[in-house]
């Protein structure tokens, strides 16, 4: 299902295991995420990532928001590019 990014080839436990995961933390997922409703958020990422692009616009008054960009609009230039670390967040669970 295009989740080699998780290594799942390196635990020691099979698809069935994998699939009670799955369901515990879309279960959790739903009761507690709101962050992707008000924060822009990338990913996932996969594991060893440890830094992201933050790209600064110049002069983006003009610029548009569109789903398909069948609006025009006018050029955004990037005024620089930072790293910034990914922190690690971490909530200890239980599979029953």
């Amino acid at each position: 299902m295009g989740y080699e990014f998780l290594m799942r080839g390196d635990a020691p436990f099979g698809d069935d295991v994998w699939s009670a995961i799955d369901a515990a933390v879309v279960a959790a997922a739903k009761q507690v995420l709101v962050g992707r409703r008000f924060l822009p958020f990338t990913g996932p990422l996969g594991a060893g990532v440890q830094v992201v692009p933050v790209d600064g616009l110049k002069d983006a008054t003009g610029a548009g928001l569109s789903v398909f960009g069948e609006q025009e609009a006018a050029a955004v230039r990037l005024s620089g590019r930072r790293w910034v670390q990914v922190p690690l967040l971490y909530k200890d669970f239980q599979v029953e």
